[in-house]
């Protein structure tokens, strides 16, 4: 009975010379079985900690990735691939909800000349002073992207009329009229600007950017 899977056995009167010794054999497969399970679990336990760990670490590689690449590695501002991509969420969003959208490109005036006067390097000084002005000047819910060399892009959404993007780009101008000091240098540049909304000027990204 033991043999075959019984979990206890009634001895008999002159039985019990054959019966202990399989009892002690079954009790300690059955202890044997029960530490293996111990050691398993612990096993699988370890086992789904070091895993939650690896996923832990590759949520923070591929958001890591994801930053770079929707990053301009010269001035930390969003970069165009980022910014298309954000134009299309607002415009599906504010079509939705009928909400204007305010572009404003600048593009630096006289930067080729300044790199060829003094170097590339202040050129790239320059480029990370304005990016740092249109953060320190952009709202949380606005969104500034270097659109490629010394154009730069801001998105403005949820702007109470037309009149409120054009004195964005007053300000944006004024801060242009001052000089950047970058790197122990200073730097007089002025910039032109241009601003386009939805849906007032365009009805898709193209002729937002277009116009």
């Amino acid at each position: 009975a033991i043999r075959r899977g019984a979990y206890d056995y009634i001895v008999k009167a002159g039985d019990y010379l054959f019966a202990i010794p399989l009892t002690v054999q079954k009790n300690l497969a059955i202890w044997r079985t029960k530490h293996e399970n111990q050691h398993l679990a612990a096993q699988l336990t370890r086992t789904l900690q070091q895993v939650r760990i690896k996923n832990r670490q590759l949520e923070k590689a591929v958001s890591e990735l994801e930053r770079t690449a929707a990053t301009d590695p010269l001035t930390c501002l969003a970069n165009r691939r980022a910014i298309a991509d954000a134009i299309l969420r607002m415009f599906a969003d504010f079509r939705r909800h009928d909400r204007d959208l305010a572009c404003i490109m600048i593009d630096l005036d006289g930067f080729k000349q300044l790199n060829d006067t003094l170097g590339h390097q202040r050129g790239d000084d320059l480029l990370q002073c304005t990016a740092g002005v249109l953060e320190r000047y952009c709202r949380q819910s606005d969104m500034a992207g270097r659109f490629g060399g010394d154009e730069f892009i801001v998105l403005l959404p949820k702007l109470p009329s037309d009149s409120d993007a054009a004195a964005v780009a007053d300000k944006l101008l004024a801060l242009f009229r001052r000089p950047f000091v970058c790197a122990g240098h200073e730097f007089f540049v002025s910039a032109s600007i241009g601003i386009s909304l939805f849906p007032r000027d365009a009805e898709d990204v193209d002729s937002l950017i277009k116009h």
